[in-house]
């Protein structure tokens, strides 16, 4: 349940953004595997477009040492989940997923620092009240 709600309020902060299309798509797409409880090690292949396009996003701006290891958990991870739940009788999939989507609102928050503005209907009150949020 709480990694349901995560990656709800993930894709919405991520969507909300002005941060490129990349991220808000690999943060979708590795939403989906934390929120859904019947994905399995051979569906995680698709993390694979989720790794490409956070690889173009880091490769063309500043990357953080820890960013490239959890990039390489990403590929990995379908590979390695089995075995590793087998051997450690401990799931690692979400885990790594949680610090993967955390990664990906991080980049897209630090691309933008504000969400988009909410539209609203009304007169000047209401526009004065839906200003961008200014999170950093």
């Amino acid at each position: 349940m709480a990694s349901s709600a995560l990656a709800i309020a993930s894709v919405v902060i991520s969507w909300r953004s002005q941060c490129a299309y990349g991220l808000k798509a690999a943060s979708l797409l590795v939403a989906t595997f934390l929120a859904t409880p019947y994905a399995q090690d051979y569906d995680m292949v698709t993390l694979l477009f989720a790794a490409a396009w956070l690889f173009n996003q880091v490769s063309s701006t500043a990357v953080y040492p820890w960013e490239r290891v959890v990039l390489a958990a990403l590929v990995l991870l379908p590979l390695f989940m089995a075995p590793l739940t087998k051997l450690m009788a401990v799931q690692i999939g979400p885990i790594v997923l949680c610090v993967i989507l955390i990664l990906l609102v991080r980049r897209a928050l630090s691309e933008c620092h504000v969400f988009s503005p909410r539209l609203t209907a009304g007169g000047s009150e209401n526009r004065q009240r839906s200003t961008e949020i200014a999170l950093c």
